[in-house]
């Protein structure tokens, strides 16, 4: 069976399932993302203390890469774990979100990034902080899951945000 696609993406980590979704949301286009790994579906990567299990080694879920011998390590190799999978190095980071400060984004803008101001990355941030919190509230409801107490993104501060408040 021969299948085309408008579009091919090939990566399925972060930067590569977020491109994959923002070209489908049109709806008229079609999408394939080509991946080596495998889904993230596993224990490892929906537990934050997973991240322990994988990183010391290569496996289903981290190539486990080692560098070139490094002069500043006395010509010793080394590691760099890196994901395998859909959602890619973010499936081994323990389920951390952070994001930058406004004087992060205007500093890059300044310096010559286009379209990366505060202002700009403004309502991006938010429908992520949004997806967040209601990721956050489906687990919660579910048995198999515990409760998430350390939810610290919340609508007040997305209100706040688009308000020009910071």
């Amino acid at each position: 069976m021969e299948t085309t696609f408008d579009y091919l993406v090939v990566g399925g980590g972060s930067a590569g399932c977020a491109l994959a979704g923002r070209l489908a949301d049109s709806g008229s286009d079609s999408v394939a993302v080509l991946e080596t790994g495998g889904h993230d579906h596993h224990v490892l990567v929906s537990t934050p203390a997973g991240c322990a299990a994988m990183l010391p080694r290569a496996g289903s879920h981290n190539y486990g890469y080692r560098t070139v011998p490094q002069p500043g390590l006395n010509g010793r190799r080394g590691y760099q774990p890196r994901g395998r999978g859909l959602g890619g190095s973010s499936s081994l980071n323990a389920m951390i979100y952070t994001r930058g400060t406004p004087s992060d984004y205007d500093g890059w803008a300044t310096a010559g990034c286009d379209g990366w101001a505060w202002d700009d990355v403004l309502p991006l941030t938010c429908r992520t902080c949004a997806r967040l919190i209601h990721l956050a509230s489906a687990l919660s409801r579910r048995p198999s899951r515990p409760a998430i107490a350390a939810m610290t993104i919340s609508m007040a501060w997305i209100r706040k945000a688009l308000a020009g408040t910071r």
